[in-house]
């Protein structure tokens, strides 16, 4: 199992979706509606989780933006007002001291929806946040920095999620729900933008909650591989996530499900979230969450405790998550520890890609211009198969065997 390594520990997120009170509203000032925090009916949420084993919570913050980060007349972003800190300091307090892990969700596929009738002027519809540089840097330097800074020792934060279910705004789906949609290279140049100005100021845990866990037009590779992150220009040893999430509910394909495939079959090579899913029954949800311990993935999040649509359910999945908690404690219980300091970070290696591979190895790695590299095959026992030179990130490997290899991959210098 790939658990997610947190505060000198592995944990298994057996979590769930709050995931908001007031849809966009719960921190900061709406611009007509004014404060939408509820202290007391999150404190009332987070004891009763707390009581039924969960570890985990996902909260959303910006969501399509009606609330915050302000923005101008002409769609910057031109901060973050004191109240919106305010009340997500009380919130992180509240759920650490009843031993919670947060991922706090920053954008939802609903930025490029358009709710501005019912929700006010700023409910969505920016797409030029993702495809203008100038107004995604207002949203760096004006929110996402300010935000980073602020929390960057906030304990139970797990991990940032940068963008929930971006998929269903990016052009040439097949399921696009939003009213504007964007180039998918647009949408992975904002999230690996998002995800390099995160790395400069913390060295907190990153994440996407992704609708599926491959791309449709391929089958092979996620959207949010630091290989696609790479293709675009970006340093693939600070532009990568700690490790991935994905979503499924019933209406999705079975291919799509990992309640019936291990964590393995993504091919992903880092822990794997199952982020949102709605189960029913408590057979099913005992099974699932067994399933899914058993096969290597990081942790389940039902979908969600609030009753804010027809895949709530939080009386259903009540029982089998405090009884699946008890059956595996070691990796489920929580207890913050502010005052852990991490080793320093390793060097972030690249993936060889894909896994299995058939007439072509890709290598992914960030060295220097020029450097002489060597990529050595061995055996499952040990013994060295063959060595190759590595000219670009593009190996032919239509001749080599079929079989299982150990690939290291070795900077030579001075011809040693």
């Amino acid at each position: 199992a790939q658990l997610i390594p947190f505060q000198g520990k592995e944990y298994f997120v057996n979590g769930i979706n709050v995931p908001w009170i007031n849809f966009g509203w719960d921190f900061g000032e709406h611009h007509e509606w004014g404060v939408g925090y509820e202290p007391m009916e999150f404190e009332a949420i987070f004891a009763d989780l707390a009581a039924n084993g969960v570890n985990c919570i996902r909260i959303w913050l910006h969501c399509d933006g009606r609330a915050n980060p302000e923005f101008d007349e002409n769609g910057y972003v031109s901060g973050l007002e004191p109240s919106f800190f305010e009340h997500l300091d009380d919130f992180f307090d509240r759920a650490e001291a009843h031993q919670l892990m947060v991922i706090p969700v920053l954008w939802s596929h609903d930025l490029l929806m358009n709710h501005r009738e019912n929700a006010g002027q700023y409910a969505g519809m920016h797409k030029d946040l993702i495809t203008d540089a100038a107004k995604t840097d207002s949203y760096l330097q004006n929110a996402l920095i300010p935000m980073i800074e602020h929390y960057k020792d906030q304990c139970n934060i797990l991990a940032w999620e940068l963008f929930s279910e971006p998929e269903w705004c990016m052009k040439g789906r097949l399921f696009s729900p939003a009213d504007q949609k964007v180039e998918v290279h647009k949408m992975q140049t904002f999230i690996a933008k998002m995800i390099q100005t995160i790395r400069m100021y913390s060295d907190q845990m990153i994440t996407v909650g992704a609708a599926l866990p491959l791309e449709d037009d391929t089958g092979e590779l996620n959207y949010w591989h630091e290989a696609n992150f790479e293709l675009l220009g970006f340093d693939c040893s600070q532009v990568y996530l700690d490790f991935y999430t994905f979503h499924y509910f019933d209406w999705m394909s079975n291919g799509n499900s990992p309640f019936n495939n291990p964590a393995s079959h993504w091919n992903l090579m880092r822990p794997v979230l199952v982020g949102e899913c709605s189960l029913k029954g408590t057979e099913e949800i005992r099974s699932s969450l067994d399933h899914c311990f058993d096969t290597g993935y990081a942790g389940v999040m039902m979908w969600a405790y609030n009753d804010v649509d027809e895949y709530s359910d939080w009386v259903s999945y009540e029982i089998p998550i405090k009884e699946f908690c008890e059956a595996n404690p070691t990796s489920i219980l929580y207890e913050a520890d502010c005052d852990y300091e991490a080793a320093e970070p390793m060097e972030q290696l690249c993936n060889l890609y894909p896994n299995p591979f058939r007439e072509n190895l890709q290598i992914f790695y960030h060295l220097k211009e020029g450097a002489n590299l060597q990529l050595v095959l061995y055996d499952l026992a040990g013994q060295l198969v063959s060595t190759h030179a590595i000219d670009g990130h593009l190996l032919d490997t239509s001749n080599w065997g079929s079989g299982a290899y150990v690939a290291v991959l070795y900077r030579l210098e001075d011809g040693v």
